[in-house]
């Protein structure tokens, strides 16, 4: 049997440069220890270059070990674009 271990990364509100620092921090070190990482940006609105640098990152870093990226965006206000690749399509909706 395998075990996996999954992280749930839940901001709320807006981010100012502290908090944004502080999730790619912790997003880091998820991936580093997780299998699977599950960020919620539905509450965080628009997000920066560098946050978007990291989840590229980290999904890169998880992928490559077998593990996963998921974003949960449901008002689709994440601001990735097609350069983002992947996680642009992490970042749909799942279909109920």
């Amino acid at each position: 049997m395998t075990n996996w271990l999954t992280t749930v990364l839940r901001p709320a509100g807006e981010l100012d440069r502290d908090a944004e620092r502080r999730l790619v921090d912790v997003l880091e070190a998820a991936a580093t220890t997780s299998d699977v990482v599950v960020v919620d940006v539905g509450a965080v609105g628009r997000l920066s270059r560098n946050l978007r640098r990291a989840l590229r990152r980290v999904h890169t870093r998880l992928t490559a070990t077998g593990g996963a990226l998921v974003l949960l965006d449901p008002d689709g206000t994440h601001g990735l674009t097609m350069q983002d690749g992947e996680l642009v399509q992490a970042a749909r909706p799942i279909p109920a």
